[in-house]
């Protein structure tokens, strides 16, 4: 249960450490006007881990996490989840893209949950491609629903390796041979999360070539009113 919990927990740790320090340049370099705005990202990361520990618990069980769901514009959560990357990463080189036609698109989610699943994501993206390596961002908006693309130009895995990257525990060979440490839990509790908002998620991935997942929620439609009444 613990290290379910601190795996997730390390992005917005990571993104509040990385804001904080970013702030301390700025002290530094008399940048007064941006430690406003630094601070308040760490101060938003910070909270975060609070709310998450709850909510992990279960997930640790092997049930389906409890979720508060309201409507929430996916865009929100995926721009709070690349600035949490870009403040975690910035030493790193690594070029986040981010398609500038994303439109605002209403889903039935949970706040958190979601920013749980675009962070795990783009956080994997970043941590398995090279250095100055770049991680492209994409919508697709359907009939009924929407697709968020997460594509890298990195180490890519094996047909073998895709078809296990949801188990729980399993960690890919290339992984490990890029990092040693990890639990492969990330892309299980993601899986769990997306299905619990009766989303998918599917990997696509050629070695030597990158990884793209793609994660499909329903779009939301609000409640009409009964026009007799």
């Amino acid at each position: 249960m613990l290290s379910n919990i601190a795996h997730e927990l390390r992005t917005p740790l990571s993104a509040a450490i990385g804001n904080i320090d970013l702030a301390a340049r700025a002290v530094g370099r008399g940048q007064v006007d941006r430690i406003e705005n630094l601070l308040g990202s760490a101060r938003q990361a910070l909270g975060r881990l609070s709310r998450m520990t709850g909510s992990l618990v279960e997930a640790t069980r092997g049930e389906t996490p409890e979720l508060v769901r309201s409507p929430q514009d996916i865009t929100v959560a995926v721009r709070q989840a690349i600035d949490w990357a870009n403040a975690a990463t910035s030493s790193q080189g690594t070029e986040i893209l981010c398609d500038e036609t994303m439109q605002p698109v209403q889903v039935f989610a949970d706040a958190d949950g979601l920013l749980s699943v675009f962070s795990n994501l783009i956080s994997n993206a970043i941590r398995y491609s090279p250095i100055d390596g770049r991680v492209t961002i994409r919508q697709l908006v359907g009939v009924d629903s929407v697709t968020i693309e997460v594509a890298d130009n990195g180490i890519g895995m094996a047909p073998e390796v895709v078809s296990r990257v949801f188990d729980k525990f399993f960690r890919a060979p290339e992984a490990r041979s890029i990092e040693s440490q990890g639990l492969g839990l990330g892309m299980f509790l993601t899986k769990q999360i997306v299905e619990a908002h009766e989303g998918t998620i599917t990997v696509q991935s050629t070695p030597g070539s990158g990884t793209t997942v793609r994660v499909t929620l329903p779009i939301y439609e609000s409640p009409k009113e009964d026009a007799s009444s």
